[in-house]
């Protein structure tokens, strides 16, 4: 009798081990909830239209190669309130990452740079067919009487 208590007392114990294996994966969130932002999970850039100013999310380092076709987003160094970003973007109306699971069918600005407004989520449309979101959570602008300066910081998370 007690042998058989025994194993059933095993039997609870690795099937209770196996069912949290199972299990706890699946519903663990993470300490500050931007430990899973999808696929590519939550990465930060800082484009600064004085230095480094593009990026193709791809690399996720920034750049100076700023010619057409180099770079899937760019700040440029606009004498305005707001920063002004190029690439192939749609500004959403959510102010969270995680408020935008999938990218917009239409809206996205295609011809050239438009101004941005920041603490708005950005869908990109990349040339590689996938997509990225993002979302400025930081724009310090400078205008010295000679020349302006837009320095964001992006956070983002590829692929979308």
């Amino acid at each position: 009798m007690k042998l058989e208590k025994l194993n059933m007392l095993k039997l609870a114990l690795n099937t209770l081990a196996l069912v949290s294996l199972l299990v706890l994966p699946a519903v663990s969130t993470g300490c500050g909830g931007d430990d899973d932002q999808g696929k590519g999970g939550l990465k930060e850039v800082v484009l600064d239209s004085a230095g480094p100013r593009c990026m193709s999310f791809a690399s996720g380092t920034p750049g100076t190669n700023c010619e057409e076709g180099a770079f899937d987003v760019a700040v440029e160094p606009w004498c305005t309130e707001k920063p002004g970003l190029c690439g192939d973007w749609a500004e959403t109306t959510f102010a969270e990452l995680d408020q935008v699971a999938e990218p917009p069918a239409t809206g996205y600005i295609t011809d050239g740079c438009h101004e941005v407004t920041p603490q708005k989520v950005i869908v990109f449309k990349l040339k590689n067919g996938k997509f990225a979101k993002g979302i400025i959570t930081n724009d310090i602008y400078t205008d010295d009487g000679t020349a302006c300066n837009h320095k964001i910081t992006l956070k983002y998370v590829y692929p979308m």
